[in-house]
């Protein structure tokens, strides 16, 4: 038996959530949280604005933010046409290499 897993971007899954579970929390990040319909909305607007910005389909965007809602609701809108999405950790605390 073949079992086929549903492939989509992390802004569909998003705009799914919204309109399945709108007041649910989507997010929890220390004290900030968003309900699934704040986060689409956020990212709608965000997207909005890398298109005013002239980001293009197809075009490469570069995204560092720590851990934190804002960079939630950006990855939600990227998908507005961008090519692909690498995403790299970033951490605040910086490790020294000991020698």
């Amino acid at each position: 038996m073949t079992t086929w897993t549903e492939v989509c971007t992390f802004g569909d899954l998003i705009v799914r959530g919204a309109a399945r579970w709108p007041d649910v929390d989507a997010v929890v990040i220390n004290d900030d949280r968003a309900t699934y319909a704040e986060l689409n909305a956020r990212s709608i607007e965000i997207g909005r604005s890398l298109k005013a910005l002239g980001v293009e389909r197809g075009d490469k965007v570069g995204l560092l933010v720590p851990n934190c809602l804002d960079g939630v609701e950006v990855l939600g809108g990227l998908p507005c046409g961008t090519q692909r999405l690498r995403v790299v950790p970033y951490h605040q605390r910086v490790c020294r290499v000991e020698t």
